[in-house]
């Protein structure tokens, strides 16, 4: 497959994981609260993903450039999933581990762009 090629196929696939994020995150409040969780337990949760998305943000842009953009594009849908799973969830604690792992798989994936 020629180079033009792939990163066609790079951009379209990250085009529809973002596209993805971009239509759940609203609803996601709703959602939680529906859940059963606080308003004060939803902003802990988005503190903690922006926080982690944050911190993880240069570090995962350096293992792109070491490991490569494919790599790290599949290992930020296998994080984002892990931590969807746990979204699910009523317990608190549950609540923080997506945040965390989903805020590391947002780092992931925009480190992965540049």
């Amino acid at each position: 497959m020629s180079e033009k090629r792939l990163s066609y196929l790079f951009t379209t696939f990250n085009t529809f994981i973002i596209s993805g994020v971009a239509l759940f995150t609203p609803i996601l409040y709703i959602f939680l609260i529906k859940l059963g969780y606080s308003y004060t337990e939803v902003g802990i949760y988005l503190s903690v993903f922006w926080g982690a998305s944050a911190i993880s943000e240069l570090p995962s842009g350096i293992l792109a450039d070491t490991i490569g953009q494919k790599q790290i594009v599949i290992l930020s849908c296998i994080f984002r999933a892990v931590g969807l799973a746990f979204l699910v969830t009523d317990q608190f604690i549950l609540l923080i581990i997506s945040g965390l792992v989903t805020g590391v798989a947002e780092a992931m994936l925009s480190g992965s762009l540049t």
